[in-house]
């Protein structure tokens, strides 16, 4: 059986709601930024700085999530 993921508000980074912070969530920051269309649906609780919008610096601490700096 496939597994529910049920996205928490502490799941910083994770803006595509899939229950994990990813390099997925990154290119999808930077996508954003880019003026480009998500593919996906967007989960705004999940913006790192918690301001509600996604930024470059937003991406940045994604990245840095994932190369396990932060």
């Amino acid at each position: 059986a496939d597994e529910i993921c049920i996205p928490s508000a502490s799941a910083d980074g994770d803006i595509d709601a899939n229950c994990a912070v990813n390099l997925k969530d990154a290119v999808l920051a930077l996508k954003i930024i880019a003026g480009k269309e998500p593919d996906v649906n967007l989960r705004l609780e999940g913006d790192p700085s918690g301001d509600g919008k996604i930024s470059l610096s937003d991406a940045v601490d994604i990245l840095q999530h994932v190369s396990g700096n932060i």
